[in-house]
C-alpha cells in the first residue's frame, strides 16, 4: 500500500540521514541502502561516496525516492547525491553541481519553505583551498540553519547519520563528510 503524501500543514519537522555508502552502483547494495533508508523513513538522504556514473543516477529514483539530484564527479572515492522523498514537495529553484563529484547544492522550496541543501564530501587531501572556494560560492546562500558534519571515526562510517531538522520561515542545510587521519587511538 503506497502512503499518503504530508501536506505541507501536517509537516513540523524533516527527517534527514547523511551517509557515506562507499559506491551504490552494485544492484544489491542499491536496493539494500535504499531499502534501510525506506526502513527509517527517510525524507530526505545525503549521500557521500555514490560512485556512480551520470548515465547510472537515475537508479536511485526508485521505491520511496521521489526526485534525485546528484554530482557523480569521476573516480573513485567521489560524488555525492540527495534523495527526496515521493512524500515531500519539493521544487527546485537552484542546483549547482560540482564536476568533480565533491559538493552538491540544490535550493528551492520544500513544502513551501525556503531552503538549500548542501551536500559536501571533503577527502583528505587539499581541503583547505577546497573549503575556502566553497565558503565563497555558500555566502550567497541564506543564513546556515544546520551544519551536520559526519564523524570521521571508522566506527561511524558504516551506518548512516540521522539528524531531525525543526522547519523555520527560510533554513540551509549543509550536510558535509570529511576524511580524517584521526582515529581512536591517536584521541
Amino acid at each position: 500500500m503506497m502512503k499518503k503524501p504530508i501536506s505541507s500543514k501536517t509537516i513540523n519537522s524533516i527527517k534527514l540521514i547523511s551517509w557515506n555508502i562507499k559506491g551504490i552502483s552494485n544492484k544489491v547494495k542499491r536496493y539494500k541502502v535504499l531499502s534501510h533508508l525506506r526502513s527509517l523513513s527517510c525524507d530526505v538522504a545525503m549521500l557521500q561516496e555514490v560512485h556512480v556514473k551520470e548515465t547510472e543516477v537515475m537508479k536511485l529514483r526508485q521505491r520511496w525516492v521521489g526526485q534525485v539530484f546528484s554530482s557523480p564527479g569521476n573516480g573513485a572515492a567521489k560524488g555525492v547525491s540527495i534523495l527526496i522523498s515521493k512524500r515531500m514537495s519539493f521544487r527546485i529553484l537552484e542546483q549547482i553541481i560540482d564536476p568533480d563529484g565533491r559538493y552538491l547544492i540544490i535550493s528551492g522550496y520544500l513544502h513551501n519553505q525556503k531552503c538549500t541543501l548542501v551536500n559536501i564530501y571533503a577527502q583528505n587531501t587539499g581541503q583547505i583551498d577546497f573549503l575556502s572556494s566553497l565558503t565563497v560560492l555558500l555566502a550567497k546562500f541564506a543564513a546556515i540553519t544546520a551544519f551536520l558534519s559526519s564523524s570521521p571515526f571508522p566506527s561511524d562510517k558504516v551506518k548512516p547519520t540521522i539528524h531531525y531538522l525543526n522547519k523555520s520561515k527560510t533554513f540551509t542545510v549543509i550536510c558535509m563528510k570529511h576524511e580524517s587521519q584521526l582515529t581512536n587511538s591517536t584521541l
